[in-house]
């Protein structure tokens, strides 16, 4: 489900947040909406963006953090990394774009 993300099989919010964005540029230096469509990222800034996400998430859910930052890579299975990547990512579905579109324009 988009949003969330596995951990040793139990599911914890993880989505991309303005919070999560600001706790990113702070870690990392890096402006995630400055980089640009096809650029490569190395696997310590995915790393770092899952965690400012489940970071975020949980504080905006009112939950305790699942792990401690360190402990991440070793919690997180490739595939749930890869799921978790493709869900929140890509372009979606039209109509999940579609409804999007007519939430930011009734705004």
């Amino acid at each position: 489900m988009k949003g969330t993300i596995y951990l040793k099989g139990t599911a914890y919010p993880c989505r991309l947040t303005m919070g999560a964005i600001l706790r990113l540029k702070e870690k990392t230096s890096l402006d995630l909406m400055a980089v640009g469509e096809g650029q490569q990222l190395d696997m310590s800034f995915l790393m770092a963006l899952i965690w400012v996400c489940l970071v975020s998430s949980c504080k905006a859910d009112d939950l305790a953090l699942p792990c401690k930052e360190e402990e991440l890579p070793d919690l997180l299975e490739l595939r749930d990394y890869i799921t978790w990547q493709q869900q929140n990512f890509t372009g979606g579905t039209s109509i999940e774009n579609e409804e999007s579109k007519k939430k930011v324009e009734n705004v």
